[in-house]
């Protein structure tokens, strides 16, 4: 198979090994930081670029690929085609450290013998070999991170095969990738050793193509272009044979997970093509008028529904029920992640606390001596030895850490602990002082994950184990200051049941499945709103004596006819937070000290319109592949980070980068036809819900994404030097709001936007100031 790619290309048509996973043991070490800032992520530059970790370095120095030498026996038994994507990508998740290695091949035909020079954009060390000899060899240092650089390689006339081989530490999310453009060739003759067959090729990607998905009453619909071929589609792992002429099929949705995966394997390569599956949460029934009665309530529907969990075999020891044997496989899953210091480990730690606390008179001894073990063998703390790629940084996690050590000290404070050489007095005494450190710096300034509807309730794992079982009034006066304090953040973010605004770190189910939140649980606790996941978090509130203060209510739920304006900060960098919202609708944003830097998972924009199907934001994608697992990723988070500037019920979103992103565009997500009318007209959009106008415009127009599933709700606005607007109303009549919106003008004096508002009257927004290159 010949593919030519032109000057500015990337080479996109590979044979590629599997890929090589294998435990990276290292000698156990101290990590030592310089500076060490209470519950702050530490491991990151002021460019958001992560610094070498402790095990990376050792990785590094043993340096085995760097010796390694043209893989004669390696087999290329896979085929990546071109799939729209530029970059070679194999990143994904690792709970411990591993090595990753995989290799890549193509051949080069060339009609003399030259030197061709290529722009590598690459996550982890490169080797790469040219007719067998090394070409050229990249080191990676730090994680995801990305190397840009231009390599040269000489080409023999003829036929030439070029050989690229990656290698990374997968130390918890990693990207693992390359991509290689053509810099200076008008073009390049690349091939690959495989005949394909072009017809059914073609008509595999028309296929794709035209695969679109509908969620609707316990099924999931799909339709395509009528198949001019016969063919078999993976769906999540179902296998699902079609017919020639089949236009449309439907399945049942037994399905788990937010993301459904269409793959048809053809000729040793395989296409494929997600949906999102998104979940909407049904409403509780009969809700209790008491913040008591709601959490037996609670309890009572996550026995009912007997779905094996820790949450479920910790709900059954308050009521002096055993269901180890029913929750054996999840339980022993945590207590092998603890065993191996696995990513999120000590998350697991505070479930085994609980069965450990809650089941001495009704767990049996060998059980509970496991737990004990756990405990005991545990490493609390960075400053004790580990070789292991868990995170001790950001607020959720140190919090966590803390609160484990504190009590596993407390109950056994005579024992030695294996890891640190310290007796559980030592460890208690370490606990509470940092547990007084980390609480003085968040009641003091706030959460550094500020509004985040995913952490905040990971913190909740350490105030609730604390409250529990801590035994120390003093450290239980500063969790119920700090519930306090989250309570009220709870209150502003509240619009119908769910917990909205701009925040800290967000994933893709909190922007697309807003219904479906273990934070929307603790609203249900608090003000009886309707929406309550079954799940750990929420589980371990229902089973503490805190309420809720009385009089966040009225924030919370807002009457009829009445404005919450919000304005206040959040978390050592002071990140400015705006909220505005009515019983109608809802807008906040936030400040970012990213701003004009790579991003990250933080969501700065966000507005919602009625309930769930009304909600809207824009971002700036940080990845191409629509459903990836990337931090940020497509939904979620900022490649680039704008500078947001809110007024009421109005922003304004602009971007000031050069057009040198994986994703050249930034995107409004918006579920158009869940509102009652919508125009659409080149910069333009306009939209009207029950009495609730909202206006859009972006200064480099709106595009429909060619891809159906996402025509639907996304709409693409070229280039990053753009500025967005966003004006919600529920004033007038739509028409008349559209004349006046339409009347208003938009006025940009250097950095700032002057805007003539019908309502508000002239209205500055400051703009983020120019970037001209991105580091």
């Amino acid at each position: 198979m010949r593919t030519i790619v032109g000057k500015g290309q990337y080479l996109t048509s590979w044979l590629t090994s599997k890929l090589f996973e294998e435990p990276f043991h290292a000698p156990m070490v101290e990590l030592h930081m310089e500076k060490y800032r209470t519950g702050v992520t530490a491991m990151r530059d002021l460019y958001n670029n992560y610094q070498v970790s402790q095990i990376k370095e050792q990785f590094l120095d043993r340096g085995r690929f760097f010796g390694s030498s043209y893989p004669t026996s390696v087999a290329f038994d896979n085929i990546r085609l071109p799939d729209g994507t530029t970059m070679m990508d194999f990143s994904g998740f690792w709970f411990y450290p591993t090595e990753i290695t995989v290799y890549s091949k193509l051949y080069i035909e060339s009609d003399e013998q030259k030197t061709v020079t290529l722009s590598l954009r690459c996550n982890g060390s490169i080797i790469a070999w040219v007719n067998g000899k090394e070409a050229f060899r990249v080191l990676s240092e730090a994680v995801n991170h990305d190397t840009v650089k231009d390599v040269s390689i000489n080409l023999d006339k003829g036929m030439n095969e070029f050989v690229v081989g990656l290698n990374e530490l997968g130390e918890r999310n990693t990207m693992v990738r390359f991509g290689l453009c053509n810099k200076t060739e008008d073009k390049l003759v690349t091939s690959i050793p495989v005949d394909i067959d072009e017809t059914a090729l073609s008509g595999i990607h028309d296929f794709l193509d035209s695969l679109d998905m509908v969620q609707e009453e316990g099924k999931l619909q799909f339709t395509c272009k009528a198949l001019e071929l016969p063919l078999e589609v993976d769906i999540s792992g179902q296998k699902v044979p079609l017919k020639k002429g089949l236009s449309s099929f439907t399945l049942d949705d037994s399905f788990s997970g937010h993301v459904i995966k269409a793959s048809v394997d053809f000729q040793g390569a395989s296409f494929s093509k997600g949906f999102y599956r998104f979940a909407k949460q049904a409403p509780m029934e009969d809700i209790a008028s008491t913040e008591k009665q709601r959490k037996e309530a609670y309890i009572d529907a996550l026995l009912k529904q007997n779905k094996p969990s820790p949450a479920l075999f910790i709900a059954g020891l308050t009521r002096g029920i055993n269901l180890y044997e029913h929750c054996k496989r999840p339980v022993q899953n945590s207590i092998e992640m603890i065993q191996r210091r696995g990513d999120t480990s000590d998350f697991r730690l505070t479930e085994i606390i609980w069965m450990y606390c809650l089941g001495q008179d009704i767990l049996p001894k060998e059980l509970l001596e496991t737990f004990e073990s756990c405990m005991l063998n545990y490493r609390y703390w960075f400053t004790e030895q580990g070789n292991d790629v868990m995170w001790f940084f950001s607020e959720n996690h140190a919090l966590s850490l803390h609160a484990c050590e504190y009590i596993a000290g407390r109950l056994f404070p005579d024992a030695v602990f294996s890891n640190s050489g310290m007796t559980g007095r030592e460890h208690m005494e370490h606990g509470i002082r940092m547990l007084r450190d980390w609480f003085g710096v968040v009641l003091k300034y706030g959460y550094t994950e500020w509004c985040s509807v995913n952490y905040l309730p990971v913190d909740m794992l350490g105030y609730m184990t604390l409250m529990k079982f801590s035994q120390n009034e003093e450290i239980n006066e500063l969790c119920r200051k700090a519930m306090d304090m989250t309570f009220g953040f709870y209150a502003m973010q509240c619009h119908k049941g769910m917990l909205l605004g701009a925040n800290g770190r967000a994933y893709i189910n909190d922007v697309l499945s807003p219904t479906d939140l273990q934070a929307n649980s603790f609203s249900y606790f608090a003000w009886g709103t309707p929406f309550a996941p079954l799940a750990y978090k929420p589980t371990l509130y229902a089973l503490s004596d805190y309420e809720c203060p009385k009089e966040l209510e009225d924030k919370a739920l807002l009457k009829e006819g009445r404005t919450m304006e919000e304005h206040f900060v959040q978390g050592h960098d002071q990140i400015r937070i705006t909220i505005v919202k009515t019983k109608d609708y809802f807008i906040g944003s936030s400040s970012s000290t990213l701003e004009g830097k790579p991003g990250d998972q933080e969501h700065l924009f966000d507005a919602m319109v009625g309930d769930e199907d009304g909600r809207f934001w824009i971002n700036h994608p940080g990845e191409s592949k629509v459903l990836g697992e990337r931090r940020p990723g497509y939904f979620s988070g900022n490649a680039f980070t704008p500078h947001v500037c809110q007024y009421k019920s109005s922003a304004v979103i602009s971007y000031r980068f050069p057009d040198t992103a994986e994703v050249n565009f930034t995107h409004l997500i918006c579920f158009r036809d869940s509102f009652d009318r919508q125009i659409l007209e080149g910069k333009d959009l306009f939209l009207r819900r029950g009495k609730v106008n909202v206006y859009i415009h972006a200064d480099n127009g709106l595009q429909v994404p060619e891809t159906r599933s996402l025509a639907k709700y996304e709409l693409r606005s070229p280039g990053l030097t753009n500025t967005w607007y966003v004006r919600i109303d529920d004033t007038m009549e739509f028409d008349s709001f559209i004349e006046k919106m339409r009347g208003c003008t938009l006025e940009q004096q250097n950095d700032k936007l002057l805007i003539q508002d019908p309502v508000y009257g002239k209205v500055e927004y400051t703009l983020l100031k120019p970037v001209l290159e991105i580091n």
